[in-house]
């Protein structure tokens, strides 16, 4: 059933697009989540034999599927696809979707509880531990460096430019929205100390996209005063051109 629920998973969430290669953000990103879960769920807070493991892995992979729907109505332009958080009428259709179109697939009972993991995905409160697995690799997932393809694809949608991520950016690290991200949004420890690791991985590459992007990387270039700078070091194991 896994390997058949995945591959079936790969062929909802890919937008087909008319002459070109489906659009694969969702799936990309719904796969990373149930992959995620598999983790999040072998940590030792989590009680050996609690979490229903296929009714999880439904879940993680179909509760953005309110965004492919949405899509393929029209509701939606592709490239708005994951640039806003996901509403509760969007894991509303997820949930609905799964019960119309997974029953047969699944069991029933996965079916059920898969449902009622991606509906309570966003209540910090629920008792549910597949909900709460369900809203940490969802969280983890947009922490970090798969930041930068969802902030380039929603700058380029709304036709700014790298100077105007740089600012967004720099914005969030002055209000602290990254670290109030991981303290609050995730229930496991172990999975912040994750999203703060990843976090600091996404700070070192803005300050080389800063660097670049000011070209405080040639700084080099003047204060060698004529003098060659050193030649470029290949990593070990490529050859030089």
């Amino acid at each position: 059933m896994a390997n058949h629920l995945w591959q079936r998973a790969k062929q909802d969430l890919c937008i087909v697009i008319p002459q070109s290669a489906p659009d694969p953000v969702v799936w990309e990103h719904c796969a990373r989540v149930a992959g995620i879960c598999k983790q999040v769920a072998k940590l030792p807070e989590i009680s050996a034999g609690s979490v229903n493991s296929e009714a999880l892995t439904v879940a993680a992979l179909y509760h953005d599927m309110g965004w492919v729907l949405q899509c393929q109505a029209g509701q939606i332009n592709r490239g708005e696809l994951l640039l806003r958080p996901t509403s509760d009428a969007y894991r509303e259709m997820a949930a609905d979707w799964i019960e119309v179109h997974l029953k047969g697939v699944v069991p029933g009972g996965v079916v059920e509880r898969a449902m009622a993991t991606i509906r309570q995905s966003s209540n910090r409160r629920t008792r549910l531990v597949e909900a709460q697995i369900l809203a940490d690799a969802d969280n983890l997932d947009q922490i970090g460096p798969p930041f930068i393809d969802q902030i380039i694809r929603k700058c380029r949608w709304e036709g700014k430019t790298l100077e105007q991520i740089l600012t967004t950016w720099q914005r969030q690290e002055e209000y602290k929205y990254w670290e109030a991200r991981v303290n609050e949004s995730l229930h496991f420890e172990a999975v912040r100390a994750i999203g703060r690791r990843r976090h600091e991985a996404l700070r070192q590459f803005m300050t080389s996209l800063a660097a670049t992007i000011t070209l405080d990387d040639l700084a080099a270039l003047s204060s060698s005063r004529g003098e060659a700078l050193p030649p470029f070091q290949p990593a070990t194991g490529v050859e030089s051109p």
